[in-house]
Order: structure tokens, then C-alpha cells, then sequence
């Protein structure tokens, strides 16, 4: 019988061996990922969010019994920090898993101060505006006492559907001309710019909400992964008028993690067609509140 022999394999089959092995684990994440979200993931996994349902809506995903994606609301209990997050799609997390939205992720960085118990809650719908989040904040802090609510804000809440179903009712429509959101449209960004336009409709409910918003115990927040534009600085000086706490990412953006995301395929958003912020942007959002809230005496996190 022949023995085998035992001789060493030379040291360039480790080499290869290790490449081999990076390839199988950067290839599928870095280059292979974002392919793999639009054709498998996105519209169709409930685990990020998507839920179609007879209507055509899509942001259905694991609801509560108010409506809202994740656990039940209860009140704020002895002890207990309670955070309220209200706004848009961002809020809701489309196209992410629970746990990488940035209201989870402030959540669990709030908890390892160990300086109270803290509870986030997400209150997030898809297609939001600035009036039906304002709705929202109404609704619910009085019923669930929040310590500390966040407003969120975005480039396009000032956009309104056809059928004004998500007007408010106390603001009078004297004939102004009207910015409408189209769901599909190659100028959508020049629409949600004019929205801002002072003589308009939108502008009026921007401006008839603004002077009725909470200044106590609220934050507000403009959520971005883009560079600053004429929205947020019109907002931004509407809410400035009306002594309103407004705080965005901007410098965090450009000191962090615009280097970041520069390393990504689609920066910070999630893929090709879902264009929401990705999780990395998320981490963003919960690191620049949480330095605000830790950070200003005003949230009760300081010494």
C-alpha cells in the first residue's frame, strides 16, 4: 500500500484561501446587496416594513392596534422615560428591519446611561404630512404623558392630495394656488420646492400650524440624508419666528458620515428604487439625538 504523501501546501494557497473566504463576504453585502433588496426585498418583505393591502398602501407591517408598526402604546409607567417619535415614512422605517430604525437604535443608547428606563415610541406612517403628524401629536400626548415628544420634518410635508384628506380643517382656503402631490412624477423635487413658496396654500398650513405647535417638552427635528436646500431653510426660519427648537444632522452629516456613506453604492439610501434612508443614516438620526437629548439640561439627561 502506498502511503499519501504529507507535504505542506505552499503559502500562496492560504493566500488564495483568504481571498476566497473576503470575496464570499464583502461581494454578497457591498455589491450583490442592493440587486438582491429590489428584486427579493423590495414591496414584498413584511420583516422591512412592506405589507400590500387591498387599497394599494404598503407600510402595513406588523401594526399595533393603533396603526403603528411595532408593540402596543400604553402610558408612561413609574420610572419611566417615555419618548414619542411622530412622522412620516422615515419614522415607520420603510425598508428597514425594526431594529436598525433610528428611534430603536435611540432607544438602546438612552438605556445604556442606565440613567432612567427609557421607552421610544414609533410613530411613523407613509405619506404623512406636516398637518396629519400635528394630528397625531394632539391625539396622543395627552393620553400617554410623554417626558419628551419629537416632531419630525421632511423636505416633502407640505405636499397635499387631491382630495384634501389631509388638509386641516381651521385653515380657510381663500383661493391660493395649491401644490398637489403626484405619486409618480420626473419633477417631484421642483414640486415639494415650490410647496414653499410663500403665496401658497401649502405655505398657509405650514404657517397656521407652526403658531399652534407645543413649545414645552417637544423637539423638532428636520430629517435628512441630502444636503441642505431651500426647504429646509424656508422652514427652518418659519420655525425660528416662533422661538421653536429645531435641530437637524447637517454637521454630523459632513464631519461623519458623509465619509461613510461615500464608501456605499447608494450612500444612504437603501437600494436603487427604495430610496429611503438606509440604516446607517438611521444611525445618524439617533446619534444626533441622542446628543441632544443628553447633552441639553432642557430633556432631564444631564447632571
Amino acid at each position: 500500500m502506498v502511503s499519501k504523501s504529507n507535504k505542506n501546501h505552499p503559502p500562496v494557497y492560504g493566500f488564495l484561501w483568504i481571498v476566497w473566504t473576503l470575496l464570499w463576504v464583502i461581494v454578497p453585502f457591498r455589491l450583490i446587496r442592493p440587486l438582491f433588496f429590489d428584486k427579493f426585498i423590495y414591496m414584498k418583505d413584511p420583516k422591512y416594513g412592506y405589507k400590500i393591502t387591498g387599497d394599494g398602501s404598503f407600510c402595513n407591517s406588523g401594526l399595533n392596534s393603533d396603526g403603528y408598526r411595532g408593540g402596543e402604546f400604553y402610558p408612561k409607567r413609574d420610572g419611566e422615560y417615555l419618548v414619542m417619535v411622530v412622522g412620516d415614512s422615515l419614522v415607520y422605517g420603510q425598508g428597514l428591519k425594526i431594529e436598525d430604525r433610528f428611534t430603536n437604535r435611540l432607544e438602546n443608547k438612552l438605556n445604556h446611561l442606565r440613567k432612567h428606563k427609557v421607552r421610544v415610541l414609533n410613530m411613523g406612517k407613509c405619506g404623512t404630512n406636516i398637518y396629519m403628524n400635528f394630528d397625531t401629536l394632539n391625539r396622543y400626548r395627552q393620553k400617554l404623558d410623554p417626558d419628551l415628544i419629537v416632531f419630525s420634518l421632511y423636505y416633502n410635508d407640505l405636499l397635499l392630495e387631491s382630495d384634501f384628506s389631509d388638509f386641516p380643517p381651521f385653515v380657510q382656503n381663500n383661493g391660493e394656488p395649491i401644490v398637489l402631490n403626484p405619486h409618480s412624477d420626473p419633477k417631484y423635487t421642483q414640486r415639494v420646492l415650490g410647496s414653499f413658496s410663500t403665496n401658497t396654500l401649502n405655505f398657509k398650513m405650514l404657517t397656521s400650524i407652526v403658531e399652534m405647535m407645543p413649545k414645552e417638552k417637544t423637539l423638532y427635528y428636520w430629517l435628512s440624508n441630502k444636503d441642505p436646500d431651500k426647504s429646509f431653510y424656508e422652514l427652518s426660519k418659519v420655525f425660528v419666528d416662533y422661538r421653536l427648537l429645531i435641530i437637524d444632522n447637517y454637521d454630523l452629516y459632513f464631519r461623519k458620515y458623509r465619509g461613510l456613506s461615500s464608501r456605499r453604492k447608494y450612500e444612504l439610501r437603501i437600494s436603487e428604487k427604495e430610496s429611503h434612508p438606509n440604516a446607517l443614516a438611521n444611525e445618524m438620526f439617533a446619534e444626533r439625538l441622542y446628543q441632544e437629548i443628553t447633552q441639553n439640561p432642557k430633556w432631564g439627561f444631564t447632571e
